[in-house]
């Protein structure tokens, strides 16, 4: 019989309520009686958890000297069938009383269903004491089963409270098992102990887990191959017998809530692999994953957290490009390069292969679509709740370890100075230096996906992360538990779109081109006060972000930033570390040396150090002080700066751009050098206008922004050797964020300068090459698929490139077949939808020569040409319901017009340009809006190839506004409608009062506009780009007019803003296929696309 005592006096018995004399026994009553009148309303409250296998059925219940607040049910249900997957079921009740009973029975059932009754008796009374009252609780229960009785938190003025946990009490872990297991799986000892006695209640009265016992337990993962699924790979993680011992149950849980995202990997392919012969097929590995997904997602593990089957599936049968590292020093050879773009096609994949493609391709299979999280919550949080090892975690943490073995527990007492390192955690990543300053930090570790793993000692811990491994020991096993609990809040959070970062709030406002963002960004550049962070694709140095008459050099990027750094703030820049082909030369190199010269206090980088040559770092943002973060399109260099609602192609007088700033990069490529060098004669040539959106966040959000930064930033200095290359200055330094007492400069009430309080969540393209992370993130590609997909009635994108397929393997992103099943489903279900898409007539470059033709090409195979495009495909599907397609998707480009001044005998000459759109941004329902660098086409999208970020930004529903949809009410974020009618007043041309807040309803007035102003184009210029089937059609060298400067005049004042239709038919005829020998023939064509 089990008892126990809260509360109770010194010397106080148990049982002594039942065994007073009589004469005493009247006494107690009398006292009792005026301890209830004194103390009226003072009120015991009881939980008891039902741990046991067995249903608790009261089967009496009294009270002395009060009455039930709060009667108990009938029934207490048993953990018992499906424990693993819910938590234990308790009973809540009240007593206004000074003494009661209450009494148990629990309900067992043998194989021949015999029903068997004991009784568990739990009395309680208050007993005076000094000061106040106390209480004793005496509990009785059957021989076989055991009830604890725990004072939870003594009395209070008004209450006490007690908890009662009744379970059974089973065999103990060997300690054989247990030291394997300490081996083998990432538990501590403790948590072993309690899942072995969780595990043993639920397969009583065998030891081990059958399939039929498996199902039961976990009920809810109802489909029957999914079960199977599951229990093949439990029961052949050590032997496959057809039954779950609990060393493999212990092992399969630990690998799916800690395991290494390798381990997950592996843990998914054995899932999947049903005929355990060596390899998984497509069809047997779709068949599982959409199954399993669908399970989950009734589960409420969403598809934007945990994945979308046929996505995930095709992600990693497709074409598999692989990203290598190259060490410094590295002797490169032809062969390196040719196996970076080295791709193949599969339909059944090795162990190997599954794994290799599950880390690079789509991380969707390392959580099996929530699978390995449910596990973890069933099995692991119970187990954690009932052991000591669930402790607070904390976001810093610091303290003194010793570099360890995990044969050995070393004592932090009898170590050298020599053997210890101060480690700090803080945010995501993990520090360590020789001293507590943190002055010369040895090396900075992202945690995120990193594994944490509880060593043989009970003081040590392992840590493991890219490339890095630690054992580590501590002064106490309390310690080492903090650390853990800490390192693996930060390691192991699966977030929406498997994202790097949380979804957080802040504030928010839009910069439609570049003066806008130049002119915010100028003043908050000159307020920060401890650190800057620049990462650009492009950076020029001496680039004006303010365009006065005459320039101020104050104004200057070169300038500011050295002003800052004299005065104390350190500025860190990285861009990519471009090389001089491909018909441009960003200068890196030299950047880079300029800025390292300027100030000891500029730190200036560029990456990759060799190689990768194909892909690129396209991230462009700024942060300021930790704190106000700049992300979008927009890179800090020539050729950026815009005015909107303007656009001009000429600037004759050098006004507004001076210098090199006055480009073409279909012209003259991209360049750069010193402002004051003419790249473009501004006589004879025009600029091309810049169209692009960024975006300022301010708040925690900024954080993630920083921690994105700050993991490329130390991955490019281990690539340099940790700041011992002889090619990196030695006041190079690992980055951390900043602390709690570190100085920001004070954030600004901008609440009328356009800001709006938003939901917003960061997201990025990112994989080992070009941030060191474990596993690629493609979370921008994930966002995209999802918005377009739950999109209700709108659609309006705005991209430098559009390069996508339909039910093919390549290009490899799907953007446009998420676009065709949404519009499919519109179409066939006749619902008020439309899609606005604009693009450039042509991507940057000269359009022939034969990369840029050939990207080109790939854009108009997948909008409209080439038998599989997405008007081709849609097209059939809208005259079988009668409409036309255009009514649900319009694609639009954007052109401006100029005059070029007299240049001797000649006179001024008319002559066009298309506005390069070259922004990043997907707007939905006028709800939801993503901004970034992230350009439609496989580069961006896959992850693995060029490094991009983005934000994603929406309001909640209560902070929505009234508009209109189709004509009817409906609710949208004024932080995104606002955006999207500001873009299309701009270029529509349309005047301040003009309407546009529905946007079904003002989709065909665009349409208008477009076509107006494609008309008065063509009859001013005749053969234009846009009208081109071939190379041959294009004009030499500029479009001019070929009219009177008088009709041009007339004609022009018919063009209203800036919108065209876009040009369906552009190099129709013309053959892309590189020729054999051809520089382009030698590259893959991954890089094209």
């Amino acid at each position: 019989m089990g008892n126990a005592q809260a509360g109770t006096p010194a010397g106080g018995s148990g049982n002594a309520l039942h065994e007073l004399p009589p004469e005493m026994q009247r006494a107690s009553e009398q006292l009792h009686e005026r301890l209830c009148r004194e103390q009226a309303g003072r009120t015991l409250v009881a939980t008891v958890w039902n741990d046991s296998p067995d249903h608790l059925e009261v089967t009496g219940a009294t009270a002395s000297y009060g009455e039930w607040a709060q009667k108990p049910p009938e029934i207490i249900p048993a953990m018992g069938i499906g424990c693993f997957a819910s938590q234990p079921q308790k009973l809540l009740f009240r007593l206004s009383a000074v003494m009661g009973e209450l009494h148990f029975s629990p309900q067992s059932y043998t194989s021949e269903n015999a029903r068997r009754k004991s009784l568990y008796t739990m009395r309680w009374e208050l007993l005076p004491g000094g000061g106040g009252f106390g209480i004793r609780i005496v509990s009785e229960s059957p021989e076989e089963h055991k009830a604890d009785v725990i004072l939870q938190t003594g009395h209070s003025d008004s209450h006490f409270r007690v908890i009662v946990r009744v379970h059974v009490e089973q065999a103990t872990l060997s300690k054989d098992l247990e030291e394997k297991l300490l081996g083998k799986t990432h538990f501590t000892s403790q948590e072993l102990k309690q899942m072995h006695q969780l595990f043993m209640q639920n397969v009583a009265p065998l030891s081990y887990m059958t399939e039929g016992c498996f199902s039961q337990l976990f009920p809810q993962l109802s489909d029957p191959v999914v079960v199977r699924s599951i229990f093949r790979a439990f029961d052949s993680s050590v032997t496959a017998d057809n039954k779950i011992s609990f060393q493999e149950f212990a092992q399969v849980i630990s690998i799916m809530a800690h395991g290494t995202i390798r381990e997950k990997a592996e843990m998914a392919y054995d899932m999947c692999d049903l005929n355990k012969d060596g390899t998984v097929e497509k069809d047997e590995v779709q068949q599982i994953a959409l199954q399993l997904s669908t399970v989950m997602m009734q589960l409420g593990y969403s598809a934007d957290t945990y994945g979308v089957a046929e996505q995930t599936v095709q992600n990693v049968f497709s074409k598999f490009t692989v990203a290598r590292d190259f060490e410094p020093g590295k002797t490169v050879t032809t062969n390196d390069y040719a196996r970076q773009g080295a791709a193949t096609y599969k339909n059944s994949l090795t162990k190997d292969e599954f794994v290799e493609r599950a880390l690079n391709q789509d991380a969707d299979f390392l959580t099996c679509f929530g699978l390995f999280d449910y596990f973890r919550k069933a099995v692991v949080e119970p187990v954690e709740q009932q052991t000591s090892s669930l402790v607070h975690s904390c976001s810093d943490v610091s303290g003194w370890m010793v570099k360890g073995n995990t044969s050995l527990l070393r004592s932090m007492t009898f170590t050298t100075t020599a053997s210890k390192r101060f480690f700090m955690l803080r945010g995501p990543f993990l520090a360590y230096a020789k001293d507590e300053t943190m002055r010369n930090i040895i090396n900075v570790v992202s945690v995120e996906n990193a594994h944490v793993k509880p060593a043989a000692a009970r003081q040590a811990l392992l840590v493991s992360a890219r490339n890095w491994t630690r054992t580590m020991c501590l002064q106490s096993e309390e310690e080492r538990n903090l650390w853990i609990a800490s390192l693996r809040r930060n390691a192991e959070v699966v977030r929406r779109f498997k994202s790097f970062a949380p979804q957080r709030t802040c504030n928010a406002r839009w910069f439609v081109c570049g003066k806008e963002y130049f002119d915010a960004l100028l003043p908050l550049l000159r307020r920060a006060t401890n650190r800057i962070f620049i990462c650009d694709w492009c950076l020029s140095p001496e680039l004006y972000l303010k365009r006065d008459t005459p320039l101020l050099l104050d104004n200057r990027l070169d300038q500011i930033l050295i002003e800052k750094a004299r005065q104390g703030v350190k500025i860190y820049v990285m861009i990519w570390g471009a090389p001089p082909v491909g018909g441009f030369d960003l200068q890196s190199a030299q950047v880079v040396q300029y800025l390292r010269d300027a100030h000891q206090n500029i730190f200036a980088l560029s990456h990759p150090f060799i190689l990768p040559v194909m892909w690129s770092h396209h991230q462009k943002l700024v942060v300021l002080d930790d704190q106000v973060a700049f992300v979008g399109g927009i890179d800090l260099c020539y050729g950026r700066y815009e005015e909107p609602f303007k656009y001009p192609i000429v600037d004759p007088d050098a006004a507004s751009f001076p210098g090199h700033d006055y480009t073409n990069c279909n012209i003259v490529g991209e360049s750069n050098g010193p402002c004051t060098q003419e790249v473009l004669n501004r006589k004879n040539k025009p600029r091309l206008p810049w169209h692009d959106i960024h975006v300022q966040l301010e708040g925690s959000v900024a954080e993630d922004v920083v921690a994105n930064f700050i993991q490329r930033w130390n991955f490019a200095i281990s690539a340099y050797g940790g700041g011992k290359s002889a090619s990196l200055p030695e006041r190079y330094q690992f980055l951390l964020p900043l602390g709690e007492d570190d100085p920001r400069a004070p954030l600004l009430n901008d609440t009328e300068r356009g800001f709006r309080h938003v939901a917003c969540q960061m997201l990025r393209s990112i994989c080992s090459w070009s941030g060191g992370v474990p596993a690629t993130e493609q979370s921008i590609y994930k966002a995209y698929m999802s918005l377009i997909k739950n999109s209700e009635h709108f659609i309006y994108i705005e991209n430098q490139y559009f390069i996508s397929s339909i039910e093919g393997t390549e290009p490899e992103n799907h953007v446009v077949q998420a676009l065709f099943n949404r519009l499919k489903q519109a179409i066939v279900n006749a619902e008020d939808y439309v899609c606005v898409v604009v693009l450039p007539v042509y991507p940057a470059g000269d359009i022939k020569a034969m990369s840029t033709r050939y990207v080109t090409k790939k854009v108009m195979e997948t909008i409209c040409q080439g038998g599989k495009s997405l008007l081709e495909k849609l097209r059939p599907i809208a005259e079988q319901h009668c409409v036309s397609v255009e009514k649900y998707i319009q694609f639009y480009a954007l052109r401006n017009h100029g005059v070029l001044p007299a240049v001797g005998s000649a006179g001024p000459t008319a002559i066009t340009e298309q506005v390069y759109v070259h922004t990043k941004a997907l707007i939905v329902d006028d709800r939801k809006l993503i901004i970034g660098s992230a350009n439609i086409n496989d580069r961006s999208m896959c992850g693995n190839r060029d490094s991009e970020i983005a934000v994603v930004l929406e309001e909640a529903p209560e902070s929505q506004v009234d508009s209109l949809m189709a004509g009817r009410p409906y609710r949208v974020s004024p932080f995104v409608h606002s955006l999207r009618v500001r873009l299309w007043r701009e270029l529509a041309g349309l005047a301040e009062g003009q309407t546009l807040d529905d946007p079904i309803m003002s989709a065909p007035l665009l349409l208008s506009v477009a076509q107006s102003n494609s008309d008065q184009y063509c009859q001013i210029f005749g053969a234009l780009p846009d009208n081109a089937l071939t190379i041959a059609q294009l004009p030499t060298p500029q479009p001019q007019a070929q009219v009177s400067m008088q009709r041009y005049a007339e004609l022009a004042s018919c063009i209203r803003g800036f919108i065209t239709v876009f040009p369906y038919k552009f190099l129709q005829n013309e053959n892309v296929q590189f020729s054999v020998g051809s520089a382009e023939y030698l590259v893959p064509k991954s890089v094209f696309l």
